[in-house]
């Protein structure tokens, strides 16, 4: 007996499912799965317009930085297509964030190699739907780097936290953690705590998570720019060794 592995549409949850049933259920949620690979005589089920669908899918949740969702889509693309170029440059960008991984509702998702070794995985693969490119990377990141850093010995540490991104996303920092922002106000919070802050991007810039020894446990520094004088001249920036 032959096993093959999917991914629930509805928790996101991995399972083990014969190859030659048609569908099953989530151990994890009780969701009905079909197996995309399911094949019947010598006719292998084409999934090359599902795949479409997911690939838009995701690259809305890339566009909104909507990480946790975008692990889900890719990983179940990639489960579709293994040679898939847009769903690689995908996970090229969730490199990009710095983060061993995303949480979801019931699982950890691992997000595993460099932003190098998936564009060229993108660069290499067969099937390229012209969804997702590496100029999609670019695109969905954000003019500006933010870099959020874990800091301070306080009764709780400030890693593996949940921070909350202008109300629409969490990340998880697990040391430091980094994403894109296009200029203007943003707002950053931790949840739970209430702890937050706002602030306006106009350059690349560093935001510190302290853990401190009093409540709320938690402080959000956004250190002010160099002064003028402080000021040298930057490094062109390097997407990562993206052309």
């Amino acid at each position: 007996m032959t096993f093959v592995a999917l991914v629930c549409s509805h928790c996101g949850g991995t399972i083990q499912l014969d190859e030659k049933m048609q569908s099953g259920f989530c151990i994890h949620c009780g969701t009905k799965v079909l197996n995309d690979k399911y094949v019947t005589g010598s006719v292998t089920i084409d999934k090359s317009s599902e795949v479409v669908n997911h690939l838009k899918m995701a690259k809305e949740a890339a566009t909104i930085h909507d990480w946790t969702t975008l692990v889900g889509l890719v990983d179940k693309i990639l489960l579709m297509d293994p040679d898939c170029a847009d769903a690689w440059y995908m996970k090229g960008l969730l490199s990009m964030t710095g983060a061993p991984y995303f949480l979801s509702n019931l699982n950890k998702v691992p997000n595993t190699g460099s932003v190098e070794s998936h564009v060229s995985k993108g660069d290499n693969a067969a099937n390229k739907y012209g969804v997702f490119s590496q100029e999609s990377i670019i695109e969905c990141w954000g003019s500006h780097t933010i870099t959020v850093k874990a800091t301070g010995s306080g009764p709780t540490p400030a890693s593996n936290i949940p921070i909350n991104l202008n109300g629409r996303e969490t990340l998880y920092i697990n040391g430091q953690i980094k994403f894109g922002l296009e200029p203007g106000s943003h707002t950053l919070s931790i949840e739970g705590t209430g702890v937050s802050k706002s602030f306006t991007v106009e350059d690349d810039m560093d935001v510190y998570i302290e853990s401190i020894y009093a409540r709320p446990y938690f402080m959000i520094q956004i250190p002010p720019p160099p002064s003028d004088d402080a000021v040298q001249e930057k490094p062109k920036k390097r997407w990562f060794g993206l052309r």
